[in-house]
């Protein structure tokens, strides 16, 4: 019975020894004139334009370019994180 709590406390202490690692990647994505930065954790941290970005662009380009850049950023978020997770499972024998 005990032995099944320190395995409990220790697989709690690993997931978050990860949390603590997925909060400090950062993939950055520039395109069309945005940058967008996402934590590790699939958070926003920053989106920024480019200073002439609003020029000449209307609300409904601007949407749909802001979600191109967003899910790219995403995509290479999840294959980054892919090649991470395939190490620590392998490290935990999953």
């Amino acid at each position: 019975m005990f032995g099944n709590i320190s395995k409990m406390l220790e697989l709690k202490k690993q997931a978050e020894e990860m949390k603590a690692k997925l909060a400090e990647i950062r993939v950055v994505k520039e395109n069309l004139g945005i940058k967008v930065v996402l934590t590790g954790l699939n958070k926003v941290e920053s989106i920024t334009f480019a200073d002439d970005f609003f020029q000449d662009k209307n609300k409904k380009e601007i949407e749909e370019m802001l979600a191109l850049v967003i899910n790219a950023a995403q995509e290479e978020l999840s294959e980054q994180l892919k090649g991470q997770f395939a190490g620590i499972a392998g490290g935990l024998g999953l």
